[in-house]
């Protein structure tokens, strides 16, 4: 089992390779926007032993946004 430990869904395709290869992924979210786009994302997908997992990221410098 592969696990990608610190990825963001910024990169086009990156998720679906992950899925499709079966590589879990802990998804880092440095805002509720990147959070929104990346839960819709995951609650369409059939969830399995493979799914990827959310984690939300505070930055000191983004602390106040």
């Amino acid at each position: 089992m592969l696990i990608d430990a610190h990825c963001h869904n910024d990169r086009t395709g990156l998720l679906n390779f992950q899925k499709n290869y079966q590589i879990q992924a802990i998804v880092n979210c440095d805002s509720v926007a990147e959070w929104n786009v990346n839960q819709a994302w995951l609650n369409r997908q059939e969830h399995d032993a493979n799914s990827s997992l959310l984690s939300a990221e505070i930055h000191p410098w983004k602390w106040t946004r």
